[in-house]
């Protein structure tokens, strides 16, 4: 089974228990990743991958299939917490990010 989402209709996401207005059309997919910020380090900025951050989710090295093995070509197994969404909210205009594993549902506008 697959599902279409017509992300260009979308006006609303359930998550963590409540729905999100969404702004139609601003709502996309992509990888989710944190940013931290050094001052005065070069202006270094760490990313760290959403995944890493959530107990139990499985990876493995795309080219020897070794199971937890992290390295140049690791990739993590689905479902993956580093899928994340991003919108911006209709009802006060402020960019909402989270990961795609809480979102449960959405509304589309025909």
């Amino acid at each position: 089974m697959s599902l279409h989402i017509n992300t260009d209709l979308v006006v609303g996401v359930y998550a963590l228990g409540q729905w999100h207005p969404v702004t139609k059309g601003s709502l996309y997919f992509d990888a989710y990743e944190v940013a931290e910020h050094f001052d005065g380090e070069n202006d270094r900025i760490d990313h760290y991958m959403l995944g890493l951050l959530y107990p139990n989710i499985k990876f493995e090295d795309r080219l020897s299939g070794d199971p937890g093995s992290i390295g140049e070509n690791w990739r993590f197994l689905a479902p993956s917490a580093t899928a994340g969404a991003q919108w911006i909210d209709s009802q006060n205009g402020l960019v909402v990010s989270m990961s795609i594993q809480e979102i449960k549902a959405w509304r589309e506008d025909k």
